[in-house]
């Protein structure tokens, strides 16, 4: 039988066009890939250290311990080097007097939140029930907690801390994937937060501000000190240290040798032409002002 031509059957013309129609609702309701967020550079236009200063050395403590007053402030202060110290607020009021007296000198005095939370990890803050821990934390409990220890502070030294101190260098608030950084918070605060524990320098080019590392310097040698400043020198960076004990034994850190400290500070004193020793405070506030000239 001859098949008739002709126009193709109803049935099958709008089978076409239900097809069509579906595929292109489908493609009409398909959500579109998320682009990427680019990568924001950033790198100062202008910047050099002041005339003949080729790496800046910063030397901090957490936690105010005693060791630091009575062995870590002589040994500064024999060598006219000013140091950054973030207090542990219950311990230092046990010595506000020394306390006052070392900022009076012209030491730094920066925040280290009033109750030092950190991962619910660590085994001190087990022992604490966990209270503290970052991982139930808010970005709100922890804005109180370090507005709560500036005004401490304020009324313990008479000006707010310029500076901050992440206690355990740890940065967030949450867990999983509502884990957020508080590093927003601590850059509307403070000129500067110091990281801890990282291995590297900072290369104040394009360093953030908000988060510089410092370098885990308990257990110290001169040498090692000399290592980290002589890299930091060839690369023009600033580096940090940061210190807990000034020759304690035990405990979570093995703190600092003061025969080690003392080396560092007497060699330090002879580079001042070269490696410029200051506060945490001054060398961000430096940084920024240099970076922003045209």
């Amino acid at each position: 039988m001859r098949r008739r031509k002709g126009n193709p059957p109803l049935a099958f013309t709008l089978t076409v066009v239900i097809l069509a129609l579906a595929v292109g609702v489908s493609r009409s309701c398909r959500k579109p890939a998320p682009s990427r967020a680019p990568a924001v550079a950033f790198q100062a236009k202008h910047f050099s250290w002041p005339a003949g200063i080729k790496a800046v050395v910063s030397i901090t403590f957490d936690h105010s311990t005693t060791s630091q007053l009575d062995r870590g402030v002589p040994i500064l202060d024999a060598h006219g080097i000013k140091a950054s110290f973030y207090l542990d607020i219950p311990e230092a009021k046990k010595r506000i007097k020394d306390w006052r007296k070392v900022h009076a000198e012209g030491h730094e005095i920066g925040n280290h939140t009033l109750n030092h939370p950190c991962s619910g990890d660590y085994r001190f803050e087990r022992m604490r029930g966990g209270k503290y821990a970052l991982e139930s934390a808010t970005l709100d409990w922890i804005e109180k907690d370090i507005l709560a220890a500036n005004e401490e502070l304020k009324g313990m030294f008479g000006e707010v801390p310029r500076t901050f101190s992440y206690p355990c260098g740890e940065m967030f608030a949450g867990r999983g994937a509502q884990t957020v950084s508080y590093v927003p918070v601590v850059a509307s605060h403070f000129i500067a937060g110091r990281g801890f524990g990282l291995d590297f320098s900072n290369n104040p080019k394009d360093c953030d501000l908000a988060k510089v590392n410092a370098l885990a310097a308990d257990g110290y040698s001169f040498e090692a000190f000399k290592r980290a400043i002589e890299r930091a020198v060839a690369a023009g960076d600033w580096v940090i240290f940061c210190g807990h004990g000034v020759g304690e034994k035990g405990g979570r850190y093995p703190g600092i040798s003061p025969v080690e400290l003392e080396k560092l500070c007497k060699w330090l004193e002879s580079q001042r032409g070269v490696i410029w020793t200051g506060t945490v405070a001054e060398v961000a506030e430096y940084i920024s002002k240099t970076r922003s000239k045209k």
